[in-house]
């Protein structure tokens, strides 16, 4: 495989399920081994303020994915077959790139093929058994049909990552590849291998556990949260924890493995890494388990890159949407942004350190509302005729423990945070703010 300085760069996407922002070494989370994860963090440049805009339904990843991939926003992708919107996989794939996609794909079968030129070992479904994950070899017509899945042979995060390391040792083509490979760990179940296991008894748990949510969201009986019975226990979720921590440190494992060999093959100088994931997850705060709320830990995801013009060892705080990844490799790349991105490209914000967003707007089905500034956070739970509302200051209450307008409290702030949130809401056609205009008519 060969490459030169002035060709563009090659491209090595890595996007794991359910690894919440913070779970990473050098990220904050001491408990958790990851060194490979940790050499991305100060090689490059970590966006620490990454988020998902929502779900419209339980298994965000979908949503989330489509997003990413489409480059728009929440009420506006067609799921779960992306209908015609440029993906972004598709259109580096036009303008010359060799595109090779591994792993998890929770979108329609036909995207796949139209993003990738070829592929290995792909899987097709939200969560699988880990030891006995179903995969797909390439298929162009892009019909992949059932018939056809075998069980792959292995864990999902080994077979995924060996599938990747082939690929890189094998590639000879002349024009530079896109490597997309989409890891189903941490998610569940959690059967992370002898050797990367945890032992509970040390892990410590987070300062927002609680043993039970202070109110029913409207979610308390989604399937992630009945992983763990009511209330929750400190030895029940020092368990997930520790299971939880063992999958990401075999996924760092397999990382290093991928990253190892793109130095083998003497191509990581003109290589862009990307490791990010589809959301976050609870595991034991606010005495949630899944992904299905709008605290911080479940809408934000860590965002890594490493390679040529990404500054070395720099964290920035910048407000940033995952689905603004699709216009920012073209800018990245010089080429032209499509017009259906709705997006706004961070690339000048990684090189140049510029400022981005101001807000943060995101959404849980018809369910939960949140908006967030530079410092207050606030949300908004529709539950049938009633409206809880939570405010946070996440400057002195990053993990959103002290609700601001608990007990009848109010805040002078939350008027003109709620007029905000409503202009967003009509902008990005929230269902929510579309029945309210209606009933003022």
């Amino acid at each position: 495989m060969t490459s030169t300085e002035n060709s563009k760069p090659n491209i090595v996407f890595l996007i794991a399920d359910d690894h919440r922002h913070s779970a990473i070494n050098a990220l904050g989370d001491t408990q958790v081994d990851t060194p490979n994860l940790d050499s991305l963090v100060h090689e490059g440049t970590s966006l620490a303020n990454m988020y998902i805009m929502g779900s419209t339904v339980g298994a965000v990843c979908m949503p989330s994915r489509g997003m990413m991939l489409t480059g728009r926003t929440l009420w506006r992708i067609d799921e779960p077959d992306l209908g015609d919107w440029s993906l972004w996989p598709q259109m580096l794939r036009e303008s010359g790139y060799h595109t090779y996609g591994i792993g998890k794909w929770h979108n329609e079968r036909e995207s796949f093929s139209r993003c990738f030129a070829d592929g290995a070992e792909t899987f097709f479904g939200g969560m699988s058994d880990h030891y006995a994950v179903p995969v797909h070899d390439y298929d162009p017509s892009g019909k992949f049909p059932e018939e056809n899945a075998r069980v792959g042979q292995g864990f999902s995060t080994d077979i995924f990552a060996q599938a990747a390391v082939e690929f890189l040792h094998q590639y000879s083509g002349q024009e530079p590849f896109c490597l997309y490979v989409a890891f189903t760990a941490p998610h569940d179940p959690r059967t992370p291998p002898r050797e990367f296991a945890y032992n509970p008894k040390d892990i410590e748990l987070p300062e927002n556990f609680l043993s039970q949510h202070p109110f029913d969201n409207g979610e308390m009986d989604v399937r992630d949260e009945l992983l763990a019975n009511y209330p929750r226990t400190d030895e029940s979720i020092k368990q997930h924890l520790a299971d939880y921590y063992g999958m990401i440190s075999h996924l760092d494992s397999a990382i290093g493995k991928i990253l190892n060999t793109l130095d083998e093959t003497g191509v990581s100088g003109n290589t862009l890494v990307v490791y990010t994931a589809d959301h976050g997850l609870a595991v034991g705060q606010h005495g949630l388990l899944g992904k299905q709320n709008l605290y911080e830990h479940s809408i934000k995801v860590p965002f890594l890159m490493r390679g040529p013009q990404v500054p070395t060892n720099v964290q920035s705080d910048a407000f940033c949407y995952l689905y603004d990844l699709a216009p920012t490799l073209c800018d990245m790349l010089g080429m032209p942004i499509p017009s259906s991105f709705e997006g706004k490209s961070f690339w000048s914000t990684v090189i140049n350190g510029d400022s981005h967003r101001n807000t943060v707007f995101s959404a849980y089905k018809n369910k939960h509302r949140s908006i967030r500034d530079n410092r207050y956070k606030l949300i908004q739970y529709y539950l049938g005729d009633e409206i809880i509302k939570q405010m946070f200051d996440l400057l002195s209450d990053p993990l959103e423990i002290d609700n601001l307008i608990d007990n009848g409290k109010d805040h002078p702030l939350i008027s003109s945070m709620e007029l905000k949130m409503n202009e967003l809401q009509t902008s990005f056609s929230d269902p929510i703010a579309e029945e309210n205009n209606s009933e003022l008519l």
